[in-house]
């Protein structure tokens, strides 16, 4: 069921998202679970292709697993922020459910460096429909609402790692990974 969901959502969206009007957040919560499993064990094994470690692998794919299962949740829920501010009203729940159904093109393609860049453009996408076809947005809103939710985050990102390199200096951060510069 799963991937046949997963196939409307990457080739049909609207239609997925019409489909899934009546889903419930369990439901929704169950297919991000499952999807993010094949995604983990490709990113633990493209991550670990360097060192052939079976215990990498296994320990990439087990954080794989949780930090997708983390980010979706927690992307969910400042996605509904947004959308709150930009008129979403039907419940958190709608917002939760559009969000880990989008995530659909990362599950599948996430795991293949360069297109992974492609997949979450096109995840953003698929987030603006549905808060479209769930949340009942205008796209305008529905589109500002996502854009918004990036760039603050985005924003936040760039100030973090701004303060990280004032705080101890660029020539203190690249003396850090010089030859000789660890003592063991």
């Amino acid at each position: 069921m799963c991937w046949q969901d997963a196939r409307a959502f990457l080739t049909h969206p609207r239609a997925a998202f019409k489909a899934k009007q009546k889903a419930s957040l369990e439901e929704a919560f169950k297919y991000l679970l499952v999807m993010a499993i094949p995604l983990a064990i490709l990113l633990g094994a493209v991550g670990s292709v360097a060192s052939f470690s079976p215990a990498g692998f296994a320990a990439l794919a087990v954080v794989s697993y949780i930090a997708t299962v983390l980010f979706m949740v927690i992307g969910g829920l400042w996605l509904h922020l947004w959308a709150y501010v930009f008129g979403a009203r039907k419940g958190l729940e709608k917002t939760l459910r559009s969000s880990w159904y989008a995530g659909t093109p990362s599950y599948v393609l996430g795991w293949i460096p360069v297109v992974n860049l492609a997949a979450l453009a096109w995840e953003l996408v698929l987030n603006g429909m549905g808060l479209q076809e769930l949340q009942g947005m205008s796209a305008g809103r529905a589109a500002a609402a996502v854009i918004v939710a990036l760039a603050v985050l985005l924003a936040v990102v760039v100030a973090f790692i701004a303060a990280i390199i004032s705080t101890i200096g660029l020539g203190g951060l690249a003396g850090t990974f010089l030859p000789g510069t660890f003592s063991y």
